[in-house]
């Protein structure tokens, strides 16, 4: 059974919020590229609900080789610097909301946390 630590402070955690240092955690294991779920966003001051489908998730990692040099010449490589971009890109899948066509629903903020309180209060500090 592996322990979980948060990398930040180095406490154990539990769930999606260390209880420690207050270091949110989101699991985007859960979202299969296969099949729609359910996004809940905050835009333009609104929280929204839309139906997706992830059409790609893109890890990247770039390397850049930092040398030195002494009389214009390469005296030394050290290891190379790493950075990683993740890219989601995602569809959003139309509903028949009362007979029309909606892409999204707006969500009344006093709802979010009606069905998870725990992972939606860590989310809202983030989101």
């Amino acid at each position: 059974m592996e322990k979980k630590n948060c990398p930040n402070c180095g406490q154990p955690i539990n769930g999606e919020k260390c209880q420690y240092c207050g270091t949110v955690f989101i699991d985007w294991a859960l979202i299969d590229t296969d099949k729609p779920f359910y996004l809940k966003f905050r835009h333009n001051g609104k929280i929204m609900r839309a139906k997706c489908r992830a059409l790609s998730f893109n890890v990247n990692t770039h390397q850049e080789a930092v040398s030195l040099y002494s009389d214009n010449q390469p005296y030394a490589r050290l290891f190379p610097e790493e950075s990683m971009t993740i890219t989601v890109e995602m569809d959003v899948i139309p509903e028949k909301i009362m007979g029309h066509n909606s892409l999204y629903i707006s969500v009344d903020q006093n709802q979010v946390d009606l069905n998870d309180y725990n992972l939606q209060e860590c989310l809202k500090e983030i989101i």
